[in-house]
């Protein structure tokens, strides 16, 4: 049914991922450091995405007011706003959770300023 070869190599490989589980444990130090470290690693990565997104969307509000398109300015103000939340969020101790609402609605708004410089939605907002 399988050879010989299947069979050992199986084995390998379960040796290589037990190793691999031990030796993660003993870096890391269990599974309550694991909490830790994946909310600090978190955070980390909010923080600074949620900063140059908010850089993106400040360049974008100014872009769209010199072009008087008040619409993009006020949907760019929007996603800059989550993006403010999500980065003062980072500050304050424990998980950020915010990240699940300011996530989607920073890069939906971001999206829907892309997609009416490019002309790219099914009606005309006076985006140039």
């Amino acid at each position: 049914m399988y050879s010989t070869l299947t069979i050992l190599s199986i084995g390998f490989i379960n040796k290589i991922v037990t190793s691999i589980n031990v030796t993660g444990t003993k870096v890391i130090g269990g599974v309550d450091n694991l909490d830790s470290m994946r909310t600090k690693i978190t955070k980390v990565v909010t923080g600074s995405t949620s900063g140059v997104q908010l850089l993106y969307g400040s360049a974008d509000v100014i872009e769209s007011v010199s072009r008087c398109d008040y619409v993009c300015a006020f949907v760019s103000g929007v996603g800059c706003f989550s993006d403010t939340i999500s980065l003062i969020a980072n500050y304050v101790p424990g998980a950020n959770n915010t990240v699940v609402i300011t996530y989607p609605v920073s890069y939906t708004c971001k999206a829907f300023v892309h997609f009416c410089r490019t002309g790219r939605l099914p009606f005309r907002l006076g985006c140039d």
